[in-house]
């Protein structure tokens, strides 16, 4: 689903769709104050004058984007979209960013065709989402998927959504109180809690109507893999910040 490549990973699934999808590794440090930002999107191919940044604060807000928000936030926080945790676009070019360093980047796509009356414009439209605990107990990622409905008429059942790399089960240590918060993310194991964001974030879209065939999970997680990415629960709060990036890819309809 999944593939490595020089400072990133790539997600081929949703390329066959028509969308390019990636995240950054460790090798470059995205984060809005990180020195050679901006050449490290250069790098990596980035085009900044493209690039859509949120300034995020674990919420709900969920921003529509398109040609004019290009550039909010490639070169700083100062410009980029205030309070936001989570973009939409139905406009090709035009490239959804979200940040994290543990939180869960979710990929939302729905292709381009007209797909039996679900996909009321044919068009194709994308979502990118920041989904630490606090926004996934705001429900951000059903928010998402039924905004999307609402501006580009795409209707959740026909969405395809991707799981990127965050702090998983196996490290992500709670406290009791997420038991009666997350009931079904949530577990004691060996007299600990810990929380499970993907699992969260896969129950959401299925409860916003995305079919469970249709959501697939990079399954990696940011605090065992320290040799791939940036942890803040393992590096401490002062750790770099990873890049996740989703972009329409223009057609010819």
């Amino acid at each position: 689903m999944v593939r490595r490549e020089a400072g990133c990973f790539s997600v081929p699934l949703l390329e066959g769709m028509g969308f390019l999808a990636s995240w950054t590794t460790r090798e470059h440090d995205l984060g809005f104050e990180a020195r050679g930002r901006l050449a490290a999107l250069r790098r990596l191919g980035i085009d900044a004058k493209r690039l859509v940044c949120p300034s995020q604060v674990h919420a709900d807000r969920i921003a529509a984007v398109g040609r004019k928000e290009r550039g909010r936030g490639a070169n700083s926080r100062r410009t980029a979209l205030k309070d936001t945790d989570a973009l939409i676009t139905d406009t090709p070019g035009t490239i959804l960013s979200v940040l994290t360093a543990d939180c869960l980047p979710v990929f939302l796509v729905a292709g381009g065709g007209r797909a039996g009356g679900d996909q009321a414009r044919g068009g194709q439209a994308a979502g990118l989402i920041h989904a630490g605990w606090r926004s996934l107990r705001k429900r951000i990622v059903v928010k998402a998927a039924r905004k999307m409905a609402r501006e580009y008429g795409i209707r959740p059942r026909i969405l395809t959504a991707v799981l990127g790399p965050a702090i998983r089960s196996c490290c992500y240590e709670v406290g009791d109180d997420f038991l009666s918060i997350f009931p079904a993310s949530a577990t004691r194991r060996r007299g600990k809690v810990y929380m499970d964001l993907a699992a969260e974030a896969a129950r959401q879209l299925a409860t916003a109507g995305v079919p469970s065939n249709r959501i697939f999970d990079s399954r990696l997680c940011t605090c065992c893999s320290g040799h791939l990415f940036y942890s803040r629960r393992r590096d401490t709060e002062e750790t770099g910040r990873s890049l996740s990036t989703l972009e329409i890819l223009k057609t010819s309809a």
